[in-house]
């Protein structure tokens, strides 16, 4: 599906896009909305991405609570996607930009219609990486949901 995707047409950006998307397994309106200053403070030796609780999706009462920050830690490949996107979009507020208005962030149906062309419609949607990953990460580890 990902070489697929990949062989598809499409910009640059929304292709990364999806690729960090199956590396971190967040919410995609989370990803497409991420300001370069989330990346930004990242530690290169102990790289986790802290998406606020602000921007998760919580009770409005624990938007404001630290300790419902999300813990998003990167993989090696993770890591590169961020560097090669920076190179393209580092110099806007959002990490993964509008193709037309960069100072908005990406279309939520940008990495939807990816699929679509790829050959999956109705087969897979951008949500569906962060859903098997739940259900496997819960059938290996029951009591750790």
């Amino acid at each position: 599906m990902l070489l697929a995707a990949w062989k598809t047409p499409s910009h640059p950006v929304t292709k990364l896009g999806l690729r960090l998307l199956t590396l971190t397994a967040v919410r995609p309106g989370t990803l497409i909305s991420t300001p370069w200053a989330e990346l930004n403070d990242v530690d290169v030796d102990d790289a986790v991405w802290v998406i606020p609780a602000a921007r998760m999706k919580l009770l409005l009462q624990h938007k404001d609570d630290e300790t419902r920050d999300h813990l998003v830690p990167l993989s090696h490949q993770a890591k590169e996607t961020i560097a090669v996107l920076r190179a393209l979009t580092g110099r806007g507020p959002f990490v993964l930009p509008n193709g037309r208005h960069a100072h908005k962030p990406m279309s939520e149906n940008a990495l939807g219609y990816l699929l679509n062309r790829s050959g999956y419609h109705h087969k897979h949607v951008p949500h569906g990486f962060r859903s098997t990953f739940s259900t496997i990460m819960n059938e290996r580890h029951p009591t750790d949901r």
